[in-house]
């Protein structure tokens, strides 16, 4: 996907599961929510592409649809980021800044291989969901982009501090 592919305003989301560390009224998110996932690091090897923090778009993904997509297990709290403040952080070392681009669930192809069975299986299911067009990730949050720890570390700071509650109806 190209440069002019990514999206340049509008608001993206997340849903952060509730734990212990995290109670369900909590007003931001932990910086945790921001590091990339296991799964999300593997499309990103197999794919040979960045990694990309996945993310909706609210305008195309209701919190609903997002819900039912990721089967969360246990009680979930959508946070929110606005594209064009996400657009101001840059990648230290990288020479750019982070970026959203739309990863529709049907456009991520991974490789026929026995140990991706199971992800595979995950996009082709959401890939036929309602909202699943609305998917997208966050650019420049992984080691393949922001090589050293502690930036890592100060850019999910910065996306923790700027991340904001939708209203959420429950479903």
């Amino acid at each position: 996907m190209s440069v002019s592919d990514e999206l340049v305003e509008g608001t993206v989301f997340r849903l952060a599961r509730v734990t212990d560390q995290f109670p369900k009224n909590s007003p931001k998110p932990l910086a945790e929510l921001f590091r990339p996932s296991t799964d999300e690091r593997r499309i990103a090897e197999a794919t040979r592409a960045s990694i990309r923090l996945s993310v909706f778009n609210a305008a195309r993904t209701t919190i609903g649809q997002a819900r039912n997509m990721r089967r969360a297990d246990g009680e979930t709290v959508p946070f929110a980021l606005l594209v064009e403040k996400i657009r101001e952080f840059e990648i230290p070392g990288a020479s750019r800044n982070l970026r959203v681009i739309p990863d529709p669930f049907a456009e991520i192809k991974l490789p026929n291989q026995p140990d991706l069975a199971r992800l595979q299986s995950d996009l082709a299911r959401m890939a036929l969901m309602p909202g699943a067009a609305g998917h997208c990730g966050i650019e420049g949050l992984g080691d393949d982009l922001c090589i050293d720890k502690r930036d890592r570390r100060n850019l999910r700071a910065m996306l923790r501090k700027i991340a904001f509650r939708l209203p959420d109806d429950g479903v």
